[in-house]
């Protein structure tokens, strides 16, 4: 009787030992069986589509035999020499590419800088000459005769029950006379011609003037047609307009073009305004700018100028 009760406790309790140990390892189990799977797939993908070549090998090298050094001979795990070959001229071809754009950046850049020179140095040479145009000086702008200003209502000036009461400063006739230092700061005009009356900031004997405009590089629209290109300046002398030079502005320039008067007698006059006149621009259809227009000279005493002396054409 003893026995069979030794015997039962002995099944029960190993019963529960193994219903414990199931539970505790039932999670690792399941972790190692996944594991076994996958390192047997694994496995069996690499028997199916690795190929190992034992020509990497020296030839004395018991596993396999020496590597020409012919780049057509070199074979790659799981590839072959063709495959290769075209993987290694597709790279090639890449790099030559991405060199190519690269060299291409450098011109552009090299270019740009090269214009931004250009424009530092003549702005910096006409900056050295005195301008009696400028606002900053004293000059101003009297009147813009037969031209109207350009603009877009809706884009460039504030209204107030369609009154207008509030435009951009830089679409204004007195940009002429301001600095500028980016594309569109410049007055514009309707049509190819146009008129702009100065009054300059002393009486001066004027020699030089000085016609700015944006270079092609600095456009939006990689067109500059809007510049102005046969131009003409007048001045006041006994209450007659009389033509002191005609110049041409070229777009192929210098974005900043000094002009030199031709007619030495005008040097004599002591001059207090200076009618800038448009007369084409190089192509646009609706509009013209003026980013900077620049009269230099030296100043002159406030004496009467001799109504014999004859410049120009008299208008």
């Amino acid at each position: 009787m003893k026995l069979m009760t030794l015997d039962l406790w002995l099944l029960l309790n190993t019963r529960l030992i193994v219903n414990f140990l199931t539970k505790t390892f039932s999670s690792l189990i399941q972790i190692l069986s996944i594991m076994a799977l996958g390192a047997g797939v694994l496995i069996a993908y690499t028997l199916v589509h690795v190929k190992i070549d034992v020509s990497m090998y020296p030839e004395e090298h018991p596993y396999g035999k020496v590597v020409k050094s012919s780049d057509d001979e070199l074979i790659g795990i799981g590839m072959t020499s063709t495959e290769s070959n075209l993987l290694l001229e597709r790279e090639l071809a890449s790099l030559k590419n991405q060199a190519l754009n690269i060299e291409m950046s450098l011109i552009k850049m090299k270019n740009q800088y090269k214009d931004l020179s250009n424009i530092a140095l003549s702005s910096r040479k006409d900056q050295d000459l005195p301008d009696f145009a400028s606002e900053a000086a004293g000059g101003a702008v009297l009147d813009t005769p037969d031209t109207e200003s350009y603009h877009e209502p809706y884009h460039q000036q504030i209204t107030f029950f369609g009154i207008p009461i509030w435009e951009a400063g830089y679409f204004t006739p007195r940009k002429v006379i301001q600095p500028w230092t980016q594309a569109g700061e410049c007055w514009a005009f309707r049509g190819s011609s146009g008129k702009i009356l100065l009054k300059l900031a002393h009486a001066a004997h004027i020699d030089k003037v000085t016609l700015e405009h944006i270079p092609v590089s600095a456009s939006l629209t990689g067109s500059i047609n809007s510049a102005p290109r046969d131009f003409s300046i007048h001045t006041i002398i006994e209450h007659t307009l009389q033509r002191l030079d005609s110049f041409t502005y070229d777009i192929n320039g210098q974005p900043s073009q000094t002009f030199v008067l031709k007619d030495k007698k005008v040097k004599m006059y002591s001059i207090e305004t200076i009618l800038l006149e448009i007369q084409s621009n190089w192509g646009h259809p609706d509009f013209t700018c003026i980013y900077r227009f620049r009269v230099h000279g030296k100043i002159a005493s406030h004496q009467k100028n001799d109504p014999g002396l004859e410049i120009g054409e008299e208008k």
